[in-house]
């Protein structure tokens, strides 16, 4: 399967149109409309060949989520150490 370059970039812009809105997201989303949209079946199938791409992806996405709840933590601790 052929794969252009513009389905990658619609990728990369509906992961920041997703992480935009919700300020996190899930890898799974990637196979679920309206990734899957782009693709048959799952995201591998765009980077056949470069699978460092979705792997990286993946793992970009995984440490996002977590820098975001940590500061979400961090800014809970904080608002309760003021409050006493």
């Amino acid at each position: 399967m052929f794969v252009t370059p513009l389905a990658w970039i619609c990728l990369v812009e509906m992961v920041i149109d997703q992480l935009t809105a919700r300020g996190v997201m899930d890898a799974s989303a990637l196979y679920d409309p309206p990734f899957s949209s782009l693709y048959a079946g799952v995201p591998d199938e765009l980077f056949i060949g470069k699978e460092n791409v979705i792997k990286g992806t993946f793992q970009k996405l995984k440490a996002v989520n977590s820098e975001l709840i940590a500061r979400v933590a961090c800014r809970q601790m904080q608002l309760r150490i003021g409050e006493r």
